[in-house]
């Protein structure tokens, strides 16, 4: 693993499994492309700070008529000093959805609406109920925490979007959720 300073730009894309975040961090060994789960968290912008990577490698996908190779990092700890404004040159224009990379083609939307439907049509489960569900041991919320980031990127997503509805909002310097 290595420390390195840097910049780090997440740019939000609306996808087919919904909105997603990607992350160009740019540091004095080069810059790299990141799609950890933990972007999903944070809002659109560049963050300045110190990130310790544990793995670099190369990857490829297709876009429409283009193939991509790409040099990524993985992510293992961010610490964040300061958020900056959003520069839009800094951030690539298409970019293929990490959801879709981890659970392969099939359609993913068809098998969460499927899972939606039978959510709502189950009308024994209270909404605090699902909550318990959504967070497990996370359950029941306190003011401020983290969330788990090696759930399922899915799981990870849902989360957030239910966090923020009930009055959360994520803080990036500190990496934690905290009531409104």
């Amino acid at each position: 693993m290595i420390s390195v300073s840097g910049r780090l730009a997440i740019k939000i894309i609306n996808g087919r499994n919904g909105a997603f975040r990607v992350g160009t961090l740019q540091t004095d060994i080069g810059e790299f492309s990141v799609k950890d789960k933990i972007l999903d968290q944070y809002d659109e912008g560049c963050y300045q700070g110190l990130f310790d990577i544990s793995k670099i490698f190369s990857s490829t996908y297709s876009t429409g008529s283009r193939l991509v190779v790409e040099v990524r990092a993985v992510l293992e700890n961010v610490s964040l000093a300061n958020v900056d404004e959003v520069e839009p040159e800094a951030l690539k224009p298409l970019e293929q959805d990490p959801l879709d990379e981890e659970k392969g083609s099939g359609n993913l939307a068809t098998e969460a609406e499927a899972e939606n439907e039978a959510k709502s049509t189950d009308s024994s489960n209270t909404e605090q109920c699902d909550d318990a569900i959504l967070f497990g041991l996370l359950w029941p919320l306190q003011e401020s925490f983290k969330l788990d980031p090696t759930v399922d990127r899915e799981l990870f997503r849902q989360q957030r979007d239910r966090l923020k509805s009930l009055g959360y909002q994520f803080n990036p310097i500190g990496q934690f959720w905290a009531k409104k």
